[in-house]
């Protein structure tokens, strides 16, 4: 793909200065939750009783005790905005007793990408995977980049009267000094999903020839996508 120049002046596609960003880690304590009204991303099985705690940005359930012909089994969890793992517990079956695993997990549902709220620019999803040895489904939180921005490895994470905050998304650089857009449908984004660099971002001519001019010329994105580039 590339950019037609239309005057006598040559331009880039997009020229932008690359601000470095930091994935945001905390050194999380596990809790017990209050009334926030999350429900627990895993699913323990075969509980007699359990308790649920708070770590990260979820809420998890954790066996305290086994129905009969059921042992505790400790697992391991780990959110992206913290630091260490956490555990929580399982009730598995022992040697001749309990239901044998049949190799599914119970409402082991991944969730759609959502916009992370009051973090313009980030997207998130729970991850579920069901073992299929144990019948135990784990989940796990992702974080992505929205459509327009750009960024590797982005996190969020929660603080305490503060909210959600989130780190590793820039938004894609715009034209500088532009002055007029004749064709309104232009835009300058990117594709959640595959936007891990600034390569990934480009001016989007949504199938047709649009021209755009600044203070240093005028020049027309031909077919659709012009990537960015140095």
């Amino acid at each position: 793909m590339r950019c037609h120049i239309t005057t006598i002046f040559a331009i880039a596609c997009i020229i932008a200065t690359i601000q470095p960003t930091f994935a945001l880690t905390q050194m999380c304590i596990k809790t017990r939750c209050a009334q926030t009204g999350k429900e627990p991303v895993n699913n323990p099985q075969n509980c007699g009783t359990y308790d649920i705690f708070c770590y990260g940005d979820n809420a998890y359930k954790s066996c305290t005790s086994c129905k009969t012909g059921y042992a505790l089994k400790e697992y391991n969890t780990s959110e992206s905005s913290c630091s260490y793992q956490t555990t929580w517990n399982n009730c598995e079956a022992e040697s001749g007793g309990g239901e044998e695993c049949d190799g599914t997990c119970d409402f082991c549902l991944s969730t759609f990408w959502r916009d992370v709220s009051a973090n313009l620019g980030y997207q998130s999803r729970t991850n579920a995977t069901c073992n299929t040895e144990t019948c135990v489904c784990t989940h796990t939180t992702e974080y992505r980049c929205a459509a327009g921005y750009y960024g590797a490895k982005p996190s969020c994470r929660t603080i305490i009267n503060v909210g959600t905050v989130c780190s590793g998304c820039t938004a894609c650089p715009d034209v500088p000094d532009k002055v007029d857009y004749v064709d309104e449908s232009y835009r300058i984004t990117s594709d959640a999903g595959d936007n891990e660099s600034i390569e990934k971002c480009y001016i989007d001519g949504i199938g047709t020839d649009n021209f755009i001019a600044d203070k240093t010329g005028q020049y027309t994105v031909v077919g659709g996508k012009c990537y960015y580039s140095e």
